[in-house]
Formats: C-alpha cells, sequence, structure tokens
C-alpha cells in the first residue's frame, strides 16, 4: 500500500500569472512507473516518481504542469519539495528500492543543496544509494563550469545522477563528456521508431555506444513494444520504461 503524500512548501504570490490556472503544489497527486531491467540484475526494484495535476484540471499535461508550479513556487522550492516527497515515501517502503525524481539544474547549484538532501536522507533512515535525481531536458543547457562540483559532490555521497528525455531538449553533451552522470534516459520521441526506422535504430545504437565508452548506464523510455524491446536488447540497453512494462500507479493518499 502507498503512503500519503506531504504537503509541498506554500505558494508564493501568483498575482502577475493570474490568466493562468495553476493548482497549488499540495493539490498535486503523484504517481510511480516501474523502470524495469533489460540486461541486469533486478534485486532492487527502480521505479520513477511523476507529478501529475489534480483530479479537476482536466487536460493538463504534466510538463505544462511543473511548468507552471516552478513560476508560481520557484525553481528550487518546488524542486525540494518533491524531492522531500520521494524520500518519505522510499522511508515507508520495505526493501532497498530506488527512486528517481526529477530535477532543474538550477537546484544542483543551489546553496547547501546536497547537505540538505543528505540530511534529509540520514533523518528518514534511506540509504543515498536508493535515490536517483534525473536532469530535466526542457531547461537550458547547463554551464559546465558551474555544475561539475555539485554533481561531483552528490556522486561521492551515492545519490545518482540521470540525463532525462535525452534527444528532446537541450542535450547536455558536455556532462555526459565529462562524466558527471551516471544513466542517459533515451526521450520516447526516438525510442518509438527504433523497430521502424532504421534512421532512428542507428542513433539509438551509437547512443548506447557513446554511454559505453563513458560508463554511463542507459534507460529507453516510451517503451511500448515487443520489437522495441527486442531493439533495445540488441544495442545493449540494460533499461527499459514504459506502458509496455507497466503504467504509472497514483500513490494513494
Amino acid at each position: 500500500m502507498f503512503q500519503p503524500i506531504v504537503n509541498l512548501p506554500p505558494a508564493a504570490d501568483t498575482s502577475h500569472h493570474r490568466a493562468v490556472a495553476v493548482p497549488a503544489a499540495a493539490e498535486c497527486r503523484f504517481a510511480v512507473q516501474e523502470i524495469a531491467p533489460l540486461l541486469v540484475d533486478a534485486s532492487r526494484p527502480w521505479l520513477e516518481m511523476l507529478m501529475r495535476p489534480p483530479a479537476a484540471a482536466n487536460g493538463a499535461t504534466p510538463e505544462c504542469l511543473v511548468r507552471a508550479l516552478y513560476r508560481r513556487h520557484g525553481i528550487e522550492a518546488l524542486d525540494r519539495g518533491v524531492i522531500g516527497v520521494g524520500i518519505e515515501w522510499l522511508s515507508r517502503q520495505p526493501g532497498q528500492l530506488r527512486c528517481s525524481v526529477n530535477v532543474h539544474p538550477d537546484t544542483l547549484v543551489g546553496e547547501g543543496f546536497c547537505d540538505w538532501m543528505i540530511a534529509l536522507l540520514r533523518r528518514h533512515q534511506v540509504s543515498p544509494r536508493q535515490l536517483s535525481l534525473e536532469i530535466i531536458e526542457f531547461a537550458d543547457t547547463v554551464k559546465l563550469a558551474e555544475f561539475r562540483r555539485p554533481l561531483q559532490s552528490i556522486r561521492n555521497a551515492g545519490v545518482t545522477i540521470a540525463l532525462d528525455d535525452y534527444g528532446n531538449g537541450s542535450s547536455n553533451l558536455a556532462l555526459l563528456a565529462e562524466g558527471c552522470v551516471d544513466f542517459v534516459k533515451v526521450d520516447r520521441s526516438i525510442i518509438d521508431r527504433i523497430d521502424c526506422n532504421q534512421a532512428y535504430a542507428r542513433l539509438v545504437g551509437n547512443i548506447c555506444r557513446m554511454c559505453t565508452d563513458q560508463g554511463v548506464g542507459v534507460v529507453a523510455e516510451g517503451v511500448e513494444r515487443e520489437a522495441q524491446v527486442s531493439a533495445l536488447r540488441g544495442f545493449g540497453v540494460a533499461w527499459a520504461q514504459g506502458y509496455f512494462y507497466s503504467r504509472p500507479r497514483l500513490i494513494e493518499a
């Protein structure tokens, strides 16, 4: 049974955004979706925590929701709130479950972020190895000089770093080239065509070879068909996520 969701930080003033209906963060729902093993040991289940709009917010996409909430609450305040949800949820689950949480690059370089996160993990008695932070790709390309040290501190603490939605935004190739990340999650817009378009299949094969050379794991997003799974195994992709394996499951309040 999933555990209750904790409240996120109170909303900031939104008078300049009144033309857009933005829910309070505490009204939002959370779901988890399996990241399934293709070629690796599955002794530690891996899930991604996903923010979802309130039931009444018909038609709101998750990305639009996150952008609106960033404007309303501030980037770092919202991310810390969501990470807090993930850590508290992990503390209530049996075993050594691993959970991924999306994070904006600016949050990672916020003052005291790593110390705050590690203190929260210790308070809830959750191992850092159970937490993974996914750098969202709709943010701007990061400035490597600013991010190298914070990312190294986070990884030295045991928390893993992934590039989310790789190939669908400002792909942060410098972070990959410098060995600053542990995983690359290839966007569903690329994965969707690998079983019917040779150009996309070659692209994924090249991404996998590049990541292997850097010692970085690959996760395929948006996997929905058996033919995709077969192709991904052939490329040596270790993890897959999508409706073929499971749909997101709402956390029960």
